[in-house]
């Protein structure tokens, strides 16, 4: 189990001992209070609102453990030309390196635009090529979590020697 996945399991059952506890107090006060019609009707709303809650936080909770557990074992290749250049990423890196690339080739393209003797507009087409195959490697692996900052020296490797 990935470190993270430890703490979400760590942090349900925690919050399932507190919920428990809480229940075990709201019998207790019930108890106490019986004398009053009212109490009756408050505890059974109180005991109601505490399990719906504690239900919305379970549900909660296995949605994260759940997609931590497909990040951790989710992976996929990039592949430009027949090349594979990155072989089984995380998607969290894929989706880093895609926003990285875009950010690359838009920046490309305007220096092509004010230094039209520099061989810029290889380097944007080149940057347009990779995301595409970073996206498609994302497709792959059927994920979008959130990213990771993360750079492969290959990928720069790349870029610099132009194919």
């Amino acid at each position: 189990m990935s470190q993270p996945l430890e703490a979400l399991v760590y942090f349900q059952k925690s919050v399932y001992k507190l919920a428990k506890k809480q229940l075990k107090s709201l019998g207790k006060d019930a108890k106490k209070a019986r004398k009053k019609e009212d109490c009756e009707l408050a505890d059974a709303e109180a005991r109601a609102q505490l399990d719906e809650t504690l239900d919305l936080v379970a549900r909660q909770l296995d949605v994260a453990a759940s997609r931590e557990a497909a990040e951790a074992t989710a992976r996929a290749s990039v592949v430009v030309d027949g090349e594979v250049l990155l072989e089984d990423v995380p998607p969290r890196v894929l989706v880093t390196l895609r926003k990285q690339l875009g950010r690359l080739s838009k920046t490309a393209g305007e220096l092509a635009k004010l230094h039209a003797d520099s061989d810029y507009e290889s380097l944007a087409t080149r940057a347009q090529t990779l995301e595409q195959a970073v996206v498609g490697a994302l497709q792959e692996a059927n994920q979008t979590p959130a990213p990771e900052r993360h750079v492969s020296q290959k990928v720069l490797a790349y870029l610099k020697e132009g194919g």
